[in-house]
Formats: C-alpha cells, sequence, structure tokens
C-alpha cells in the first residue's frame, strides 16, 4: 500500500512538473469579466471568460483573479467540458520601457562611439584670446564602478538587473580617444551624445501570476472558459429618490439607483447583480494559493480553528449593513425569476432573481474602466404611500438606573421628538434593502431620511423632517409597589415590583386630523396600552423578568390635545 500511495503521489508530481516545464508552449487566452455580483461590503463575485484554442486541452491566462480561499474554480460554457485541474505559477516576463535618467542611457548604449560635454570648464587659445569653456572628450566607451562589480564575461546591457544595481554616484565611465583613456565619473558629465545608432529604452521584468487550465478532453480544441473568484474591489451604495405624488401624497414614485466604485477591471458590456442581503464567507480574509503564494498551513489552522467553535454571524461574517436579512447563499446560477407586476404603466423595473435568502438586481451591457465610478438605476415604480408624524422613545440611560436602584427621581424626562415622514407599503414584489432616500414634491426636495429594510408587503415609515406643528410630550409615574419572591437558580430571590404609568401628550397645531405613528422601547413587562396600542417583546428572552417591550401605536390626532397611556411592571431585586 505504501508503495501504491508513493508510486500515485510520484505520478500526480511528475504530471504538474511536467505541465509547468512546458508552461510557455501552452496556448494563451485573454478572460474577461462577464458576470458580477457585487456585494455591499466590497466583495464581488466575478465570471470572467474568454475564447482559448487548447493545446492538448490546456490553456493558460495572466488575468488570473485574486480570490477567496475555496471560491476560486474554473469551468466551461460547453456542458459536454469540465476542468479537471488549475496550475497557478509566477514567472518574469521580459519588455521595455523609455530610459528616464542620465546613467540608464549610458549603459543601453554601452560600447558606443560618444561625445561627453564635461561640467567643468578649460581655457583654449583662439585668434590669440583665452576663452574659457566646457571640456569636450569624443571617443568609445564602458560602464564601470557599480555597487557589486560586474565580470567583463557578463552582457550587462541587455539583462534588466544591470539596470537597477545602478547607482548614479558611484558610477563611471572609460573613455577611450584618440589621444588616450579617461576615467570619467558621471557626476561630471553634463550632456552626452552618441555618434552613430542610439537606444532609448532598457529591459525590464515584470512578475506576472499564471493561471493554466486543464479539461477533460486533449482535443477540445476551441472553448469558452471561465474562471470564478470571490474578489475585493467593487461595491455598490443603494441609494432612494422619492416624489410625493397628490395631496395629500397618496401615492410615491420609488427608484432605487446603484452607486459604485469599480477598483477591480475593466468591465466591457457585463452583466451585474446587485446583491440585497447578508451573504457570510468565513475565509474572506484568506487568500487562496491559485491567486497568491499563500501557504496552505496557515489556512488549514485557520479551518481547524473555525470548525471547533460554533458557527456564529460574528465580525468575520462579512455584514456590513443592517439589512435584516438572514444568512444566504448567492446561487451561482443567477436565473430564478421573480415575477413582478408594476404598479402602473410606464414604469421601469429591471430584471431581478432570488437565491436563497439574497435577491439580486440585475443590470445588462455594462462598460466602464478600472477606477470608474457610476450610478445605475436598478427601478421606478409607484407605491402606496402616506404622510405621518413619527415619535420613537427609548429608554435613557436613566432608566437602568431606576430599574436597578427602584428610585423615582432616576425617571428620565422626555421632551418632544415628533418627526414628519411617509408611511410606505412596499409592493414592489422585490425586498427594499436599507438606504438613504431623498424626498421630493413638486420638484422641491423636503429632505433625506432612512429607509430600513423592507420586505414585501411590509411598511416602514421614512423620517424626512423635524416636526414643527405636532408637539409631544412623554411622562412616567410610579403607581404601585410591591414585593414578591421569585427563584434564580432555584434560591428565593426577593423582587420589588414597581408598577409605572406612561403618558404621551400629543399636541397638533395643525387645524386637521393627522396619522401619528407612536413606538415605545423600554424594559418592562407590559399589563396596558390604551388607543389600540400593540405590544410584542423582544431579545433572546421574552420570559424574562423585565424583557424588551415595545408598543406600537397607529391613530389619528384631532387638532388640539390627546393623551394616550399604557402601564408596565418592571422588576428590581431588593
Amino acid at each position: 500500500m505504501r508503495k501504491l500511495i508513493l508510486s500515485i503521489a510520484f505520478a500526480m508530481f511528475s504530471s504538474v512538473a511536467v505541465h509547468a516545464q512546458n508552461f510557455d508552449s501552452m496556448p494563451s487566452f485573454k478572460p474577461e469579466i462577464k458576470r458580477i455580483a457585487i456585494f455591499k461590503n466590497g466583495y464581488a463575485y466575478t465570471y470572467r471568460e474568454g475564447e482559448a484554442q487548447t493545446a492538448n486541452g490546456w490553456a493558460y491566462t495572466t488575468n488570473v483573479p485574486v480570490g477567496v480561499f475555496g471560491t476560486v474554480f474554473g469551468y466551461t460554457t460547453n456542458p459536454n467540458l469540465r476542468v479537471t485541474k488549475l496550475l497557478a505559477s509566477e514567472t518574469e516576463r521580459r519588455d521595455v520601457e523609455r530610459i528616464e535618467n542620465l546613467t540608464d542611457f549610458l549603459l543601453a548604449n554601452e560600447n558606443s562611439r560618444a561625445r561627453f560635454t564635461l561640467n567643468y570648464s578649460t581655457r583654449i587659445v583662439e585668434n590669440g584670446t583665452s576663452i574659457s569653456t566646457n571640456k569636450i572628450v569624443e571617443g568609445s566607451y564602458q560602464v564601470i564602478g557599480f555597487n557589486g562589480n560586474f565580470l567583463a564575461s557578463e552582457k550587462i546591457v541587455d539583462n534588466p538587473n544591470s539596470y537597477l544595481r545602478l547607482d548614479q554616484n558611484q558610477t563611471s565611465v572609460i573613455v577611450k580617444s584618440e589621444t588616450g583613456t579617461l576615467y570619467l565619473p558621471v557626476s561630471q558629465i553634463q550632456s552626452v551624445e552618441i555618434l552613430g545608432t542610439t537606444r532609448t529604452e532598457k529591459p525590464t521584468l515584470t512578475k506576472e501570476n499564471r493561471l493554466a487550465i486543464k479539461l477533460n478532453n486533449d482535443n477540445a480544441g476551441n472553448v469558452n472558459i471561465g474562471i470564478a473568484a470571490l474578489e475585493r474591489g467593487v461595491n455598490w451604495i443603494p441609494a432612494y429618490r422619492l416624489e410625493l405624488k397628490g395631496e395629500p401624497a397618496k401615492e410615491a414614485k420609488l427608484e432605487l439607483e446603484a452607486n459604485f466604485v469599480n477598483n477591480l477591471s475593466d468591465f466591457n458590456d457585463a452583466e451585474m447583480f446587485f446583491v440585497v442581503g447578508a451573504p457570510s464567507f468565513l475565509f474572506q480574509n484568506q487568500l487562496s494559493p491559485l491567486s497568491v503564494k499563500a501557504g496552505f498551513e496557515n489556512i488549514s489552522n485557520e479551518i481547524n480553528v473555525r470548525a471547533a467553535r460554533p458557527m456564529s454571524r460574528d465580525k468575520d461574517s462579512g455584514v456590513n449593513f443592517a439589512t435584516g436579512s438572514s444568512v444566504g447563499r448567492l446561487n451561482s446560477t443567477l436565473d430564478v425569476a421573480t415575477e413582478v407586476a408594476p404598479t402602473i404603466d410606464e414604469e421601469e423595473r429591471g430584471e431581478g432573481s432570488k437565491a436563497e435568502q439574497l435577491f439580486l438586481y440585475k443590470t445588462s451591457n455594462v462598460t466602464m474602466k478600472k477606477g470608474d465610478r457610476a450610478s445605475l438605476r436598478l427601478f421606478s415604480l409607484t407605491v402606496p404611500c402616506s404622510e405621518v408624524f413619527e415619535w420613537t422613545i427609548d429608554d435613557a440611560p436613566q432608566t437602568d438606573n431606576y430599574i436597578a436602584s427602584g428610585q423615582l427621581e432616576s425617571l428620565p424626562a422626555f421632551a418632544s421628538r415628533f418627526w414628519y415622514g411617509l408611511k410606505l407599503k412596499n409592493t414592489t414584489g422585490m425586498p427594499l434593502t436599507t438606504a438613504p432616500a431623498l424626498v421630493f414634491k413638486d420638484a422641491n426636495p423636503l429632505g433625506q431620511g432612512l429607509l430600513t429594510f423592507t420586505p414585501v408587503a411590509n411598511e416602514k415609515v421614512v423620517r424626512v423632517s423635524p416636526a414643527t406643528e405636532i408637539i409631544g410630550t412623554h411622562k412616567l409615574a410610579e403607581t404601585a409597589r410591591a414585593t414578591e419572591q421569585r427563584k434564580i437558580n432555584g434560591a428565593a430571590t426577593t423582587f420589588n415590583v414597581i408598577t409605572i404609568e406612561g403618558t404621551i401628550k400629543i399636541t397638533n397645531v395643525k387645524t386637521e386630523p393627522v396619522e401619528v405613528v407612536i413606538t415605545r422601547n423600554f424594559s418592562g413587562k407590559v399589563t396596558s396600552a390604551s388607543d389600540g396600542g400593540k405590544t410584542t417583546r423582544e431579545g433572546l428572552n421574552p420570559n424574562a423578568f423585565n424583557p424588551i417591550s415595545t408598543v406600537t401605536w397607529n391613530l389619528t390626532a384631532p387638532s388640539g390635545d390627546k393623551e394616550i397611556r399604557y402601564v408596565y411592571k418592571v422588576y428590581v431585586r431588593v
């Protein structure tokens, strides 16, 4: 068995080694990004494709994605062909570039005949007059005096590394003229004229990554080959525009734009999918060894560490923006269409698809250069809308102190926080991602708020501007106190059970009634709420002594004053 394993390992190594040696004989191809799914956290899943004329089933490219570990794979668009092997290597590519300084110019034209004008003067007598002029030396020359001298047998002119070893302060030339040989430091040369053919370029070496791809058919011929990978370099930021319709507003034109910056690659007629949701990529900070020279040891250790701890949505999960969506998986086919109908005629709707817990807005025929920025409209639809005045009342830090101490003087005082806002109902057939929303009416800007993640058929309120005609006050009062025994971990514990009544007063100085939405968040158990207040409990343990409770009122406030009340209890350990 040991002999068999060694034989298999040797055969695999030999196969890779042979192909690595013949790398330069493989045909090359240049894949371009044809499809890309863009997330809001700076990552994108790319699909690079290109036509390749394979040889013995092999082809290679230097357009290698810098992909995340475990996300790089090869594919073909031919259902009868598949990729069986990827081989990554780093090589040096020879090229030329323009000469930019005197020392490079001297080295590139070594052994030529040249005329040197020096930066110091000499005196000559002309027609009986003594004249001071710069000294000129003419002859063939050689470059010497490098850091680490070259051997005489070295062909330094065509060696790119020679130019990297140049130091102008330690470089000299030996000029052989008709009268003798002159040792001349470069620092003494003012200008030089090459007498004859002149080289103005020097050789360079550029390191590049290569990725060779092997197909399951050695006679595949011309094939469309693709490379997919999760990469960084492009992200999108959504933004909404709301145009109110009617007086009062009953509808609003809702437009979603994708603003994105492309620092990844050129796009030529590409399909883009803008992803709504919070996908998890466990190794998003670990590059694939197929993209760079990365060690498998570190990756293996990271896998073991993650396998030893429970799955959680921690800082490594890639969640960047509160969307309210669950962790999901990106379906690489991106072909599950969601049929939705516009609410009115002449409305614009981009194509969309659903992939597990994600939603993808599709835009086609995108062409742009690396470094470009763009804004693309994804849809323009009309949704039901109503003008509301909204107030969210949260517990201040003093409330926690009150629950801990039970002292009435710690109860917080609340001031008016009503906002003029818009209540939108999502009838688009698509989830609405979290994004800023700029509100207009009759082409006049009213303000900008935040539309948070809104599932289909749900409602959300967008705050537009502080209210000036709706005023609110909020007061808390202790109405009762009792003692109660509870068991905690089997031990009897005494609590003060404090009953608190909250009073919210709404003052409407307008002449007509208005729609009001009030949300009260606090710690405690609700016992009653007037005016149809709806109570919910949140948190990991809704049956706790003091759960996180929310009371929500949706009501019509008449002109003048109106009061609403609610009662709840808090437990304070004695």
